[in-house]
């Protein structure tokens, strides 16, 4: 199984690594606000994908309390759309919970970090090409 990147394109950001098991797309899924990353595999992976109008059917039909939860959270999302404790999610920076890496203090000292080493390579590749 392959490792997934998740990057911030508008900033050229890494975030962070997922390895195996992890999963990815909870703010979306039970918002419905637009996902503010990106994640990219590394290699070979699977994915598997959850429908939220097709779950929304199932546990209505087969888990009426689940509905209850579902929207409790989404509830909860909106609300305070910078809070999302009740996804128990951590910060992949601080690993506090309660916010996301872009919103984490420590987001502003890698900003740009994927720019950053691009620039590097090509002053590299460029100060390679002046001494041959």
């Amino acid at each position: 199984m392959g490792n997934m990147i998740i990057v911030q394109e508008s900033t050229q950001t890494f975030i962070s690594e997922l390895q195996v098991n992890q999963v990815f797309g909870q703010i979306s899924f039970f918002s419905g606000r637009p996902r503010t990353v990106t994640v990219k595999s590394r290699g070979f992976s699977e994915l598997m994908y959850l429908d939220q109008m097709m779950f929304l059917k199932s546990i209505y039909t087969k888990h009426s309390h689940a509905v209850k939860v579902y929207e409790d959270l989404r509830y909860k999302l909106i609300e305070n759309p910078k809070n999302f404790t009740p996804l128990y999610l951590k910060c992949y920076h601080c690993q506090l919970k309660g916010h996301i890496a872009i919103d984490c203090d420590f987001y502003q000292h890698i900003k740009g970090n994927l720019t950053n080493q691009n620039d590097m390579r090509f002053t590299q590749d460029e100060n390679h090409k002046q001494e041959i």
